[in-house]
């Protein structure tokens, strides 16, 4: 036992080379040694990766530069337009191009997780996805574990080594070895995250109930964005533009038209179960006008053309995400239910992972922002602190505030209660993201913030 203990503890601090924890040992019976639970946290910013991130934001800079010209004729072409809203039309290929511009830069980038094992248990077996950690131990380690991190503290990922050596033959990070994986060489692998295209309120639900908005400022220079979902890629074998060909927050223009034709490709083999119902074989019906159409026009349902179905994202890149550093806020389901066609239980109304949620935002000042299935309704809960600004704010949502500390606990939450509360709360707790229609009053407003104001 000591022995074990010992080596769990030159593990747990990297010194030890490890294949995989092996799970039957008496050692994971430890309190401190509960698998995925860490209690030190992994360091924010990686030295490895500092010259590689460098590196493609000169890249992408260079690479978008020159894609500009293309990307212009391309939002007047038919593909773009054909399907533009008729408000929109009047739009040059100047102008659009400068909204998308605008979209693109302040899209929320999001990064999709399980709430408990029930949860996980009931999409893994459709999705084959099982790859992020619950909520109760992510709020104890205090960040977002990868892969690798999984895997070193008793995750169940099987193998690490097509995903390990991908970051260096795909995206030229500093190379790992699989075999000497310890948990300071698994501090080094990449998270996989997603930008939200669609503008969805509860993100990716194939990856989990729980949406993590992250924080675009802090993460600006340790990010990149990919064409699409290197796992899709790889299913679907799309071999067309180099996966090592990556973008950033500012320069992606590069990535947008290599994406669009992916996006309109047969959803192919590998696909997982769920859309078992779609042809596969059909090329689909995807245009960038169905993503202008749902930012800019009042009421756009959220579209699922082409393979916004299932994969409506660039995936995007970073380091370790550190909470709460590195997050803005959360968004929570607000009850179980049928989400973009898939059935889940990570409703947070009124359960314990909710009141853990909540205690861990109350206490870090970020907001919880509750969704429901169209995709489209937001609230921010006014119990939460830490986002209200100003005399008037605070005494508007007061009444609010007490009504939802009463409701908390009532159980069966479901839609009808959350649009109740929808109609009832003032304007300052709808929550919606942000638009280019609406980004003058956003950039007033922190102009006040600035000043104090």
């Amino acid at each position: 036992m000591l022995l074990s203990s010992l080596s769990f503890l030159l593990l747990f601090v990297g010194l030890l080379g490890a294949e995989r924890p092996d799970l039957d040992q008496a050692v994971w019976d430890l309190p401190v040694a509960r698998p995925l639970y860490q209690y030190l946290r992994p360091p924010r910013i990686i030295e490895n990766h500092i010259q590689r991130y460098a590196e493609i934001q000169e890249e992408a800079a260079t690479k978008s530069d020159l894609a500009t010209e293309d990307l212009l004729n391309y939002m007047g072409s038919d593909s773009v337009r054909d399907r533009l809203h008729p408000s929109l039309s009047y739009l040059t290929n100047e102008a659009l191009l400068e909204r998308f511009r605008w979209e693109f830069e302040h899209l929320p980038v999001i990064h999709n997780a399980f709430v408990n094992e029930a949860g996980m248990k009931k999409l893994e077996p459709l999705s084959h996805i099982e790859d992020d950690t619950i909520l109760e131990i992510t709020l104890h380690n205090g960040y977002l574990q990868n892969m690798c991190q999984r895997y070193v503290t008793g995750g169940k990922e099987k193998s690490m080594t097509s995903y390990i050596n991908g970051f260096s033959s795909f995206f030229k990070f500093p190379k790992i070895d699989p075999k000497k994986l310890t948990l300071s060489k698994a501090n080094e692998c990449l998270l996989f995250n997603a930008n939200n295209l669609q503008k969805k309120s509860y993100g990716n639900l194939l990856f989990g109930g729980l949406t993590y908005i992250l924080n675009p400022r802090v993460l600006k220079t340790r990010s990149a964005f990919e064409i699409w979902d290197l796992g899709r890629m790889s299913l679907m074998g799309l071999r067309k533009y180099s996966w090592s060909t990556l973008g950033t927050p500012t320069d992606f223009y590069h990535l947008v038209q290599p994406h669009d034709e992916y996006m309109n490709l047969p959803l192919g083999n590998g696909t997982y179960d769920f859309f078992k119902d779609f042809d596969f074989k059909q090329p689909q019906n995807y245009s960038l006008s169905d993503l202008f159409n749902r930012w800019w026009i009042p009421d756009t349902p959220v579209p699922y053309t082409g393979h916004l179905i299932s994969f409506p994202f660039y995936e995007v890149l970073t380091g370790n995400v550190l909470l709460p550093e590195d997050l803005s806020f959360t968004v929570a389901l607000f009850h179980n239910g049928t989400y973009s066609g898939l059935s889940t239980n990570g409703g947070l109304w009124g359960a314990k992972e909710g009141d853990l949620l909540k205690e861990f935002s109350t206490e870090n000042r970020r907001a919880i922002v509750w969704a429901t299935e169209d995709g489209t309704s937001m609230l921010l809960d006014p119990t939460v602190g830490g986002w209200v600004s100003g005399e008037r704010r605070e005494e508007e949502v007061e009444s609010v505030r007490q009504q939802w500390e009463v409701l908390w606990g009532v159980e069966h939450a479901n839609s009808a209660t959350f649009f109740d509360l929808y109609a009832q709360v003032p304007n300052s707790l709808r929550f919606y993201y942000l638009s280019y229609d609406n980004k003058l009053a956003c950039e007033l407003y922190q102009g006040e913030e600035e000043e104090g104001g």
